[in-house]
């Protein structure tokens, strides 16, 4: 981190690997859990069903309870383990380099973003739908930036600007991107500095 800054204040400019961010390696993490158990769920119910039905007589109630459990547990196991593997793709986008100049900051193959389009970086909590969510660390966009992530960046892109709000259609914070050797903590260091030095001539 310190590297990255002195050469930020020598050069004006630093370009670092990209890597995938711990908001989505949470999220990669999260999936796994859930998928885990709501299968555990389903195979329970199945196994409810399996002996109501063996002792009809005596616990038949079984069967429409393990039924229950094998609707609610079993397809949303199989949502929660496909779900990374749909995003697979997308995580290639988060090795692009990132790269931090007076002009702005390049991340997931796109940019520049001004510095004057985001506040500085901090936690903030996103609620969404089937993508990184919860505690993530981003750069809120100021209102001319959210004009242009919005209206101006294709619509295929936004997605890599950072997360959309459930219920919406908007992006409304860039997602701090994921550098190879550092911690989040100390990438939010990084463009914090750039910030205070380019801010102004974004």
């Amino acid at each position: 981190m310190r590297d990255a800054i002195s050469r930020l204040h020598a050069h004006c400019e630093v370009e670092l690997p990209g890597a995938i961010g711990e908001g989505h390696r949470r999220w990669r993490r999260k999936s796994i859990v859930a998928a885990i158990a709501f299968g555990a769920v389903g195979l329970l119910g199945v196994l409810a069903i399996v002996i109501g039905l063996a002792y009809r007589e005596r616990v038949g109630g079984l069967v429409i309870f393990g039924g229950f459990m094998a609707l609610v547990g079993l397809p949303e196991a199989i949502l929660m383990s496909l779900l990374p593997l749909l995003w697979r793709g997308q995580f290639k986008m988060h090795l692009h380099p990132v790269r931090i100049s007076r002009d702005g900051i390049w991340l997931r193959g796109i940019g520049p973003v001004p510095w004057s389009d985001v506040a500085p970086p901090t936690y903030v909590r996103v609620m969404t739908k089937s993508e990184p969510g919860g505690r993530l660390a981003v750069m809120p966009f100021a209102p001319a930036g959210f004009a242009r992530a919005n209206h101006d960046v294709p619509t295929r892109m936004r997605p890599r600007l950072g997360p959309r709000v459930y219920l919406t259609t908007q992006f409304r914070y860039l997602l701090v991107p994921g550098v190879a050797g550092m911690t989040e903590h100390e990438v939010m260091q990084v463009l914090a500095e750039a910030h205070r030095m380019f801010a102004q001539h974004g």
